[in-house]
C-alpha cells in the first residue's frame, strides 16, 4: 500500500531518499533561474528565500525525513479507509475486519495530521486553515461534493436497476445539469466578483438540494421529460450558482505562494467526501441490501433525501461562516496555468514593463 510499492525499509525508502535529494536539487536550480537577469523582482525575492531554505544540509535531512513519511507511510490510511467503508455494506459495521481496518485508517490519518503540524516542510501548510474563509469554504466543499457524487451514482443506479434503462440512457439522464454548468459557470463567477460569493454559496446549495428532492420522483416507470428533467434542471442551476464562487473563494483565501496548494487541498477534500458519501449513504439507506425494483426505489429515495440534507448543510455554513464583505479576486495576468499558479506571466500591476522572452 506504499506509494513506491516498497514493503519495508529497503527499496521503498531508498527511492524516497533519492527523490528528496533530487527535489532539493531542483529547488536550488529553480532558485538560481529566478535570480537570473530580467526576472521580475517579485519572483527573485521568492527565489532567494527558496535557496536559503533548501541549500543547507539540515534542510536536506529534514526533507528526506518528511518524504519518507509522505511517500512510504502516510498513503497507507487511504486504502484501509476505502476498504472499510466499501465492505461495511455487505459485511456490516460490526464485522471485526471492517472495524479493525476503519480504526487503523483513523489512527494513521490522525498521525498524518500530527506529522503535517510538526514537519519542517509540511505538504499542506497548517497556516492555510487559520484563514476563516478557507476553512469554511472547504467544509462547504465536503458537504456539497458528498451530495453531488452520491447523486449521480444513485440516479444512474436507480434508472438501470429499477427502471430498466440502458447504461447509456442512465448515464446521460442528468446531462442537462452538465450543460447548464458549461453555459453558466463563467457568468456565475463574474457575478461573484461583483457582489461577493456569500449570497451564491448560500442559495446554490439550497437549489441543489431542491433538485435532488425533485429527483426522488424517479421510479420503476420513469419518464425522462416529467420525472428526470425538472430535477436535473434545478440541480444544475444549483451547481451553476455555487461551483464557480466556491473555487474562486478558495483561491482568494490563500496567499499567492500557496494558491496551488489551496487548490489541491480543496480538490482532495471534494474527492474524499465523494468517496465517503458513496460508500456510506447507500449503506445507511439500505440500498446495498435492497432486492427488487420496489425496495431499490425506496432506498434510492431515502438516499437522495439524505444527500439533499447534506447539500443543504453548506448553506448555513456559508451564510454564517463567511464574512459579509468576502470578495473573490481576478488575476490581471493574461497567460496563466489552470489555477493561476505558478503564473506564466508576471503580474502586470507589479511589473508593467516585463515582457516574457520569446
Amino acid at each position: 500500500m506504499s506509494g513506491d510499492g516498497g514493503t519495508g525499509l529497503g527499496k521503498g525508502n531508498t527511492s524516497v531518499i533519492s527523490q528528496a535529494s533530487r527535489r532539493t536539487n531542483m529547488e536550488l536550480r529553480a532558485a538560481e533561474a529566478l535570480d537570473a537577469p530580467g526576472v521580475p523582482l517579485e519572483y527573485r525575492a521568492r527565489g532567494a528565500q527558496a535557496a536559503g531554505e533548501a541549500g543547507t544540509a539540515r534542510a536536506l535531512y529534514a526533507r528526506m525525513a518528511d518524504d519518507v513519511f509522505y511517500y512510504w507511510y502516510a498513503p497507507d490510511y487511504e486504502p484501509l479507509g476505502t476498504w472499510s467503508l466499501t465492505e461495511a455494506g455487505p459485511r456490516g459495521w460490526t464485522d471485526p475486519a471492517v472495524m479493525i481496518a476503519g480504526a487503523l485508517a483513523v489512527i494513521l490519518a490522525g498521525t498524518f495530521v500530527w506529522w503535517i503540524l510538526h514537519a519542517r516542510s509540511p505538504l499542506v501548510p497548517p497556516a492555510l486553515f487559520r484563514n476563516r474563509n478557507f476553512t469554511v469554504v472547504n467544509l462547504a466543499t465536503a458537504a456539497l461534493y458528498a451530495a453531488i457524487g452520491t447523486s449521480f451514482f444513485l440516479v444512474a443506479y436507480e434508472l438501470q436497476v429499477a427502471a430498466g434503462w440502458s447504461a447509456l440512457e442512465a448515464g446521460t439522464a442528468l446531462l442537462p445539469a452538465t450543460v447548464l454548468m458549461f453555459i453558466g459557470s463563467a457568468p456565475s463567477g463574474a457575478l461573484a466578483q461583483r457582489i461577493g460569493p456569500r449570497l451564491q454559496l448560500t442559495v446554490g446549495p439550497l437549489l441543489a438540494a431542491a433538485g435532488l428532492l425533485l429527483l426522488t420522483r424517479i421510479g420503476p416507470h420513469t419518464t425522462w421529460a416529467t420525472d428526470v428533467l425538472p430535477g436535473a434542471l434545478v440541480f444544475g442551476l444549483g451547481l451553476v450558482t455555487f461551483v464557480a464562487p466556491l473555487t474562486s473563494t478558495v483561491m482568494s483565501s490563500a496567499d499567492p505562494d500557496h494558491v496551488s496548494v489551496a487548490s489541491g487541498v480543496n480538490n482532495a477534500i471534494a474527492r474524499t467526501a465523494n468517496l465517503a458519501a458513496v460508500a456510506v449513504i447507500p449503506v445507511v439507506s439500505g440500498l446495498t441490501a435492497a432486492v427488487g425494483a420496489a425496495e431499490v426505489t425506496h432506498s434510492f429515495r431515502v438516499s437522495l433525501v439524505i444527500a439533499a440534507a447534506v447539500a443543504a448543510i453548506a448553506s448555513p455554513l456559508a451564510f454564517f461562516g463567511l464574512a459579509s464583505r468576502t470578495r473573490t479576486t481576478r488575476t490581471a495576468r493574461q497567460v496563466t496555468c489552470a489555477v493561476d499558479g505558478p503564473p506564466l506571466q508576471a503580474d502586470p500591476a507589479l511589473c508593467p514593463t516585463f515582457t516574457p522572452a520569446a
